[in-house]
């Protein structure tokens, strides 16, 4: 019998560095910045709290959401953006470009399934 469990899509998956933002509802106080690995910090005028900063891998990503989670904040949409040169403030985004890859935390992950028409 074939395996019912859904299968994610993985069109970009980075492996090494990138830049993430993540936005999370409620306005997260500044000192959380040191225990998020000095992501910057900023309120947005929504109500919500966007996190930005270079992430070195996967392992450092699984972590952050973790303590997303330990904080029990809700977390509202993550974007990446592959590193494709500089790696200072300037070069992280402020909205989603092209090229990058968002995923909206509020809707159910797509799958394989979802994707193909036959």
């Amino acid at each position: 019998m074939p395996s019912t469990t859904p299968k994610l899509t993985t069109s970009h998956r980075p492996q090494g560095p990138a830049h993430y933002v993540f936005r999370v509802a409620g306005h997260l106080d500044d000192h959380w910045s040191q225990w998020f690995d000095d992501l910057t910090f900023t309120h947005e005028g929504d109500g919500t709290t966007t996190l930005r900063g270079l992430v070195p891998d996967q392992a450092a990503l699984h972590g952050l959401l973790a303590k997303v989670r330990d904080l029990g904040a809700t977390l509202l949409s993550l974007d990446v953006v592959p590193v494709h040169g500089g790696t200072g403030p300037a070069s992280l985004p402020r909205e989603n470009q092209a090229g990058g890859t968002r995923a909206d935390c509020n809707q159910p992950a797509r799958t394989d399934q979802e994707g193909n028409d036959s």
